[in-house]
């Protein structure tokens, strides 16, 4: 009894953060966000810290660790910026694929990134990314080459007027399809439709969203490659537009799970709380604000 109290106090300090963009980060002078995890199991608390995130004065992030549950670390990354703000630099760790990388970029005349160069932890370059920029300055074509200039895969993306990304393809070094999306929007630059395609170019993932008055994504179905609806989810928000909750059903409109939010004096979200279909609380995270 006195572990599931941990657990429910634990959930009812939960703090998660909306949609924490570079400017939400920077309006808040947030410095750094420690995200403990509470996972439900056989009705007992378990506590652990998931991950810690440092950001700069302007809304930057320059650190990011992600945690096991035993407190060592799954995943790190750094990233360092030069006076105008360009992403110059970033250090990568990956404990699980037992990666170590570093990643150089490059920018033209106009500011414009326009390569990667990344390296292993000797220093040894391993793949080099050619970027192409078109007038709007929208990243239209980006070309992986290994460390001897051999290409690897190409990836093309195509924008509407409004600098919306319309569609994305990527082909193997033999020109093959690997992988296409394409993406609709209404007149209010909301995405309404993505669609995914297999390597043989036909359908395979379709995904509707609907939106209210006030441009709030009410609803996302998720249809298979005859229109079958595979997943629902239906969104709900309070008078400050703020979510609420997330109810995701299957195919069948049966409840998989439910997820609900509150949010702190600064409009952003202080609790997240994750239920199943029968309505037992399964997780929930709390996140921990530190500020400039």
């Amino acid at each position: 009894m006195k572990k599931i109290a941990i657990l429910i106090i634990c959930l009812a300090i939960i703090q998660t953060i909306q949609a924490q963009g570079k400017k939400d980060i920077k309006a808040n002078k947030i410095k750094s966000i420690t995200v403990w995890q509470a996972d439900a199991v056989n009705s007992k608390a378990e506590g652990y810290k998931d991950s810690y995130e440092e950001f700069d004065n302007e809304g930057r992030s320059i650190l990011s660790i992600d945690y096991r549950k035993d407190g060592t670390i799954q995943k790190k990354e750094t990233t360092t910026y030069d006076k105008s703000g360009k992403k110059t630099e970033e250090n990568e760790f990956d404990a699980k694929d037992n990666k170590n990388l570093k990643r150089v970029y490059q920018y033209n005349s106009f500011d414009k990134k326009s390569g990667c160069m990344e390296y292993d932890a000797n220093g040894t370059l391993l793949k080099k990314s050619v970027f192409t920029i078109d007038i709007d300055g929208n990243t239209t074509t980006e070309t992986v080459s290994d460390a001897a200039g051999i290409l690897n895969k190409k990836i093309v993306e195509e924008f509407d007027k409004k600098g919306k990304k319309i569609s994305k393809t990527e082909t193997n070094k033999n020109g093959e399809l690997k992988h296409k999306e394409t993406t609709k929007y209404d007149s209010f630059g909301n995405k309404t439709e993505e669609t995914v395609y297999d390597k043989k170019d036909n359908i395979n993932i379709k995904r509707v969203n609907k939106f209210n008055a006030y441009n709030d994504k009410t609803e996302e179905s998720e249809l298979d490659a005859s229109g079958t609806l595979i997943k629902k989810t239906v969104y709900t928000y309070n008078a400050d537009g703020e979510k609420t909750t997330e109810m995701v059903y299957d195919g069948q409109n049966k409840l998989l799970k439910k997820i609900t939010y509150t949010y702190n004096s600064k409009k952003m979200k202080e609790s997240k709380q994750t239920y199943n279909g029968a309505g037992t609380l399964e997780s929930g995270k709390r996140y921990i604000y530190e500020y400039f």
